[in-house]
């Protein structure tokens, strides 16, 4: 597969899309986007590096990623008809399949990462405006928003201990991903378990 990168450096995502400056603190300087990614995931935390994740990636490919990345967390969201739809325009990106996926996005739970995902694919190109206005273009970054959106929720939804565990595995598959690789989402290994007979630690 040809790399999805569309960036040569951190900076210009920035650039590109003013509003990750309020999900995202660190401000890059002539970093490479994955390095920077990385950065945060060791510096300001998962999600922030989720984030800017999302954005590295052109539209189409972003909301695969959030798909295989929610699905590989929480299997059984793949059955709701907000997903199927979303991955159907992936599949076959056509306008009715996009209209069909806006729909169930705007209909559905925003507590749920299923109608984020339906939301991220219909907002993926076409017209926003209401009908017998002009045309609005969709501003390119509502996809990559409603893919955060999805892949936080599912994370934080997961036991703590495993949190940042998934969230490393979906931002290194998104970064190769956008290099060109397959996207392959792999569990992280259960957290170990603490000794039979050993106590907790007190608080202090």
């Amino acid at each position: 597969m040809a790399s999805a990168m569309r960036f040569s450096t951190a900076r210009q995502i920035f650039d590109e899309f003013p509003a990750l400056a309020a999900d995202v603190v660190s401000r890059p300087q002539r970093e490479d986007p994955l390095e920077f990614a990385r950065t945060l995931l060791r510096s300001e935390g998962p999600f922030a590096a989720i984030t800017f994740t999302a954005f590295i990636l052109a539209r189409r490919e972003a909301v695969w990623w959030g798909l295989q990345s929610v699905r590989a967390i929480d299997p059984g969201v793949a059955g709701h008809p907000a997903f199927v739809a979303a991955d159907a325009w992936v599949r076959a990106p056509d306008e009715e399949r996009r209209q069909t996926a806006l729909r169930l996005g705007e209909d559905g739970d925003k507590r749920r990462p299923e109608a984020w995902l339906a939301s991220a694919a219909g907002y993926a190109g076409g017209n926003m405006a209401p009908p017998g206005v002009d045309p609005i273009a969709m501003p390119p970054e509502l996809t990559p928003v409603a893919i955060k959106a999805a892949i936080i929720l599912t994370v934080a939804d997961q036991p703590l201990p495993e949190q940042a565990a998934w969230s490393e595995s979906v931002v290194e598959a998104g970064l190769r991903f956008a290099m060109g690789e397959e996207l392959r989402i792999v569990a992280p290994p259960p957290p170990m378990a603490r000794p039979r007979g050993e106590r907790t630690p007190p608080a202090a």
